[in-house]
């Protein structure tokens, strides 16, 4: 087995990337235009108190933005995946990273002044039919006013997107370019490459030895690298936790699960309701390894 380079492979194999942008130059353009109209979200600050018409227009505006620039990240970041060893698309990806950066740090103001006009919204909603898909966003921002800070403090949250976001960028370099693998070896010596594209099809393989390689094989190299690794976790810890701090929870894990409105309970009496029944799901293996005399 060879490993085919991204530039071989058949063009009926790869995504159609052409139907988005049919070039870096065009990509690099509508990045341009993106960051010439960015002020245009700012012309809306201390006036979205003016009614539901001008509500209305700031989400229009909003969806056109917010859009643009989802579309050129998310194109950059399907190049970096299809090829990591792309450093034109990954120089895209910065770009891109740093522009919803900006984004962010340009609608800083939204929240806070939709918190001013508060309960008003859910009016406006019942006033104006066209806010009605807004009701829920409305619900949620009321339910957690009490973590959103002010204008200064979310401009600065908003800026701080591009080196939050750092760490899994080099977490992924390292996972997904600079880790090497040994190869899975199958009972008549036969050599399988392990990726991590690859890995699945040796640990689902019948042959034994081959599944015992490819595991092994896999987690030594990441164990090999286990203080950088362990470095970047790190790292992520310490940003979840700056954020909790700025954003007035009692936990992480409350913060994370805010949003969907999920009680910290739900996700504790999941954990142990899996527990309590491991004894269960131990006793199905027994009887299976039996079964099948492994």
């Amino acid at each position: 087995m060879t490993t085919l380079q991204r530039k071989d492979a058949p063009k009926g194999s790869t995504w159609k990337k052409e139907t988005v942008y049919a070039s870096w130059k065009d990509w690099k353009k509508e990045y341009d235009q993106a960051v010439k109209e960015l002020p245009e979200v700012s012309k809306f600050n201390g006036k979205l108190k003016d009614g539901p018409s001008v509500l209305l227009d700031w989400f229009e505006v909003y969806n056109k933005h917010f859009e643009r620039v989802s579309i050129l990240g998310d194109f950059a970041r399907w190049a970096v995946t299809v090829d990591t060893s792309d450093d034109e698309a990954k120089r895209y990806v910065g770009l891109s990273v740093s522009l919803s950066s900006k984004f962010q740090a340009a609608i800083a103001f939204v929240k806070p002044q939709l918190l001013e006009i508060g309960e008003t919204l859910l009016e406006w909603v019942e006033q104006e039919p066209r806010l009605a898909v807004y009701k829920h966003y409305f619900d949620n921002l009321i339910r957690l006013k009490d973590h959103q800070r002010s204008e200064e403090v979310e401009e600065i949250l908003g800026e701080f997107e591009r080196p939050y976001g750092d760490a899994y960028r080099t977490f992924s370099e390292l996972a997904n370019v600079d880790l090497k693998f040994q190869d899975a070896v199958d009972l008549e010596g036969n050599h399988h490459p392990i990726f991590q594209a690859t890995l699945g099809s040796s640990l689902q393989s019948s042959d034994r030895e081959r599944r015992r390689t490819a595991w092994e094989n896999y987690y030594d190299s990441y164990l090999a690298m286990e203080n950088p690794f362990a470095s970047l976790y790190l790292t992520r810890v310490n940003q979840m936790e700056f954020i909790r701090k700025a954003r007035h929870y009692d936990s992480v894990l409350a913060m994370r699960l805010a949003p969907n409105n999920l009680p910290v309970e739900v996700f504790h009496n999941l954990i142990d309701t899996f527990k309590k029944n491991l004894p269960v799901w131990h006793k199905y293996w027994d009887v299976k390894r039996k079964v099948l005399g492994t």
